[in-house]
This record gives C-alpha cells, structure tokens and sequence, in this order.
C-alpha cells in the first residue's frame, strides 16, 4: 500500500514503531480508566417453515475511575464551613464503595433483553 495514505504510512517501519509506542503507552494508562465490564449471549433459530428468530440478553455494568489527588496540595476532599470558608485539611469518612474514587454509574441500562423475527410472506409478498 502507498505511504501516502495513513493506512499505508503505518505499515511503513516508521509508523510500526509509532503504533507499537502507542500500544504500550495506552495500555499503561486505561486499564484503570474505564471500567466497562460486559458479557452478551445470544441465539439464533435460522429459516425454518419461513420464519427465524433471534434473542439476545446482554448484561453489563460500568464503572468510574476519578483520579486521585482531588485537588493539588490537597490531602482531603475540599470541605465548606461557614466560618472557616473552602479547607481541604478536614479528614472524612467515605462510603466504603466510592472511597476508592470507584463507583457504579447507576443511571445506565444494566440488563438488556432483545428479541427479534422475520416470517416470510407466501407466494411473494
């Protein structure tokens, strides 16, 4: 393939040494970025007597990583006093399932069932 195309250019010794640095690069710094775990099942019964059907059930969760220190020079989430006004310096307890700063994002769909069919008209419809 040409070089003068990106596709080509990455075949190019070059752009196989850019690609394999990458790689590495992102697989250091996503593993504990995104925290999307899923698992999908499906069947299929193909044309028989004019009709198919399929069903899929799919399960999945995510998760969000936030990336510790909260705020620069800060060894505690910011905290508010009226008298002493925004201070970082105040230790708190936090929910055991987000003082990791991991936490479920419960507003998504978590399980999902589809179903689907095809029937096939006689005589050409």
């Amino acid at each position: 393939m040409p070089a003068n195309t990106l596709h080509g250019w990455f075949e190019t010794p070059l752009g196989q040494y850019l690609l394999e640095k990458e790689q590495a690069y992102l697989d250091g710094v996503t593993p504990d970025m995104f925290g999307f775990h899923a698992l999908q099942v499906g069947l299929t019964k193909r044309m028989s007597n004019r009709w198919q059907a399929s069903a899929t059930y799919s399960v999945g969760a995510q998760w969000n990583f936030d990336q510790l220190p909260l705020n620069p020079g800060c060894e505690h989430p910011v905290t508010y006093a009226a008298a002493t006004g925004f201070t970082c310096d105040v230790p708190i307890t936090l929910a055991e399932d987000i003082a990791e700063n991991d936490w479920y994002l419960g507003n998504e769909q978590r399980h999902r069932v589809t179903f689907n069919g095809i029937w096939d008209a006689a005589y050409g419809f």
